[in-house]
């Protein structure tokens, strides 16, 4: 029997190109699993970090295959570009966040 084709799964796990804008790299948005987890997922649905209900985030393993309840982004296609980067910037500041998640980012541009 074969696995239905997945794109989130098959396409998000390959690196991004050498030319790709930072923010495909930061949140698009939050996953919340069935335990309370939350999950902040990047552009091409990978995890970036994560927090257990009363908790500190920490860095989550970008190839996880996360099982959520619900899904919010923080943005759309329609969104103004700024705003983009602005929103996803708002959704790590409020979990304390961001410096970790740069450097992690910092660390995997060419």
């Amino acid at each position: 029997m074969t696995q239905p084709l997945n794109l989130r799964h098959s396409w998000a796990r390959t690196a991004p190109p050498p030319f790709h804008s930072v923010r495909w790299s930061l949140p698009y948005g939050i996953w919340t699993c069935a335990d309370g987890r939350e999950v902040l997922f990047d552009r091409r649905y990978c995890p970036i970090c994560q927090r257990q209900p009363g908790s500190t985030p920490s860095l989550a393993d970008p190839p996880e295959w996360v099982t959520f309840v619900t899904e919010r982004n923080f943005y759309n296609d329609w969104t103004p570009e700024p705003q983009k980067k602005a929103n996803a910037l708002a959704a790590l500041e409020k979990w304390d966040f961001v410096e970790p998640v740069m450097a992690r980012i910092a660390a995997a541009r060419p």
